[in-house]
């Protein structure tokens, strides 16, 4: 039975045949392990152009439904664990749109987000490009738009501020920039937001399984999946991932590059918050650094650190060594990293769409999670894997650098 027979056709062709083939795949008419059908046949199966099965297929690639093998073909793959929960994911960038086109009629959205002076000083842009997507999108939605702070520091943050702001301001729906609440304090929130049948969108944070918490965000391990297929084509096979010890979205990434990858990567990861983040990051590099030829950083400020230590030890990037980021984050544009973009506008107006569509249909009982596609930005810092790189000892003597005599340049601020 085609697509168009089964109700899909109200989407983009390519994102109607994705569904199509996700749900042969939920149903095990596609089994994992088992050789998709050939562009041809999907051709005349469903009556579409080479263009549309071929963006499908790189869509389902995208998510992990299904991997290519070069000479072989398309293989499917066993369904995001995601897939199978209580969610519902609807993709809201370029590959997909969102199912409701109601306006919010007047309707207050609360924008919740930690205090930050809203400057042009680089280490808020992140943050300013969450609240300007959100604002521009709730008003060109007819919409009220309620701007709230709260401390940064999730330990003394309390609940009942909130929930008093939303009480105050009469506010229909909250979202969360940035995923400052942890722990007790977010169930606390949720549960007496969902009392108020108010509904909380969490907007690029971690997950928070078993709570009425609605999350929107950006796909990481598409971006990831970017990233290793890039490395890969430039020959590298000895890698080593440098992440977060304390972040749930750093260990995600690790996860989706470990499943990227063709032979499992090394792995290094220091606390944040650590006073000596720098001393404790260029110990882990020395001791990796000459059996592998690429670093993978969870975010661009660890790539930012690792470039600097790397040019301390007098190594070439990426003649020598290659790295790569995650975000590009304003503040180390500078630094011409190869990194993974995020559409934090398009994260931000799609929350403030699913809070519209919630809004509309209260009695929806799903979680509902919606992740975005990121795009690869190749810069200067990735390069062909050196040679002779097989056996990992080919570099060079390095000079001895000492750790106090080097400047520390990268703010050593908490990621977000």
């Amino acid at each position: 039975m085609t697509m168009e027979k089964l109700g899909y056709s109200y989407q983009k062709k390519y994102v109607s045949l994705a569904g199509w083939l996700k749900d042969a795949i939920r149903l095990k008419r596609l089994k994992s392990g088992e050789r998709l059908p050939t562009v041809r046949r999907l051709v005349i199966q469903h009556k579409a152009s080479i263009s549309t099965v071929m963006h499908a297929i790189q869509l389902l690639e995208m998510e992990g439904w299904v991997r290519r093998v070069p000479g072989k073909g398309v293989f499917v793959c066993e369904p995001p664990s995601s897939s199978l929960s209580n969610s519902k994911t609807f993709l809201t960038d370029s590959t997909a749109e969102i199912v409701s086109q109601s306006k919010l009629n007047g309707a207050c959205i609360g924008v919740a987000c930690h205090e930050y002076p809203r400057d042009a000083s680089l280490q808020n842009v992140c943050f300013d490009r969450l609240l300007r997507g959100a604002e521009y999108e709730i008003h060109s939605l007819d919409g009220r738009c309620q701007l709230f702070t709260v401390p940064a520091n999730g330990n003394q943050t309390r609940a009942h501020p909130v929930i008093e702001a939303v009480g105050d301001h009469s506010v229909n729906a909250v979202i969360g920039i940035g995923g400052h609440w942890h722990g007790a304090q977010i169930k606390e929130i949720s549960e007496t937001l969902a009392l108020m049948g108010v509904p909380l969108i969490q907007v690029y944070s971690d997950s928070y399984p078993g709570l009425m918490v609605h999350r929107v965000t950006v796909d990481s391990a598409a971006g990831m999946r970017l990233l290793a297929r890039h490395l890969m084509e430039l020959g590298h096979s000895r890698v080593c991932f440098l992440g977060w010890s304390d972040h749930g979205w750093s260990q995600e990434r690790l996860e989706a590059l470990q499943r990227a990858l063709p032979q499992e990567p090394s792995v290094v990861t220091i606390p944040s918050h650590a006073t000596n983040v720098r001393d404790l990051l260029r110990r882990e590099i020395d001791l990796h650094v000459s059996t592998v030829t690429a670093l993978v950083a969870a975010n661009d400020r660890m790539a930012a650190m690792t470039i600097e230590i790397l040019r301390d030890m007098g190594l070439r990037i990426p003649q020598e060594v290659s790295v790569s980021g995650f975000d590009d984050d304003y503040q180390f544009r500078g630094a011409h990293i190869t990194t993974v973009g995020l559409p934090l506008e398009q994260v931000a107006a799609s929350a403030v769409r699913l809070a519209t569509f919630l809004l509309f249909n209260s009695t929806s009982a799903f979680v509902h999670e919606t992740r975005l596609q990121p795009r690869l930005l190749i810069r200067n810092t990735t390069g062909p894997a050196r040679r002779g790189s097989s056996n990992g000892t080919d570099l060079p003597p390095r000079p001895s650098v000492t750790t106090a005599k080097v400047s520390l340049t990268v703010q050593e601020g908490a990621a977000m």
